[in-house]
């Protein structure tokens, strides 16, 4: 009946995440018109969505077995976070009245400002080796990646990865913090 359509493609939503997190606020009020305020998140985000930035597979290495092989960190997982704002409300033009009113009072200077740590990431292999219909596959986590003295030309270890034997899947499946 439609003999220009060759495939079909069925999606479904099989993914699944945890949240959790310790939130902390700071607010100070002073008298002369300023106002700071400073948070804090500590938090772990898990999920077996094999990306959300177009990686490996949407649908993980081993799509049979996603709710398993591929629980990890999340691709959106920000383990600190620090923000912080300040408000002052200039002090000219409180004692004014009609259209000068409405031109100079009420003016404010505000900041705002974050850090955050860096977010995690998949190593990825662009030669499969599990022989699956995945266009990248994993590979095997040798050690931990994290570098004491990590530079700009070298912020995690290479040597901490190697391929996986043919036929299996890797499993570098941590989304490694570096």
């Amino acid at each position: 009946p439609l003999p220009n359509v060759t495939t079909i493609r069925a999606s479904f939503d099989t993914g699944t995440s945890e949240y959790n997190s310790l939130q902390t606020t700071f607010q100070r009020r002073l008298k002369s018109g300023l106002v700071l305020n400073a948070n804090y998140t500590l938090a772990k985000m898990e999920d077996n969505v094999a990306t959300l930035a177009g990686g490996t597979n949407p649908y993980g290495l081993i799509p049979t077995q996603v709710e398993t092989y591929d629980w990890g960190r999340s691709e959106l997982d920000i383990r600190h976070r620090v923000a912080f704002s300040a408000n002052y409300e200039l002090p000219f033009g409180k004692n004014s009245t009609g259209a000068t009113r409405a031109f100079i009072h009420g003016w404010q200077v505000n900041m705002v400002g974050y850090w955050q740590s860096g977010l995690p990431f998949t190593v990825a292999s662009s030669v499969t080796r599990i022989n699956t219909t995945a266009t990248s596959d994993r590979p095997n986590m040798l050690k931990d990646p994290t570098l004491s003295d990590p530079t700009i030309q070298r912020w995690f270890d290479t040597t901490a990865f190697a391929a996986q034997a043919l036929g299996t899947a890797g499993d570098e499946i941590g989304r490694a913090h570096v």
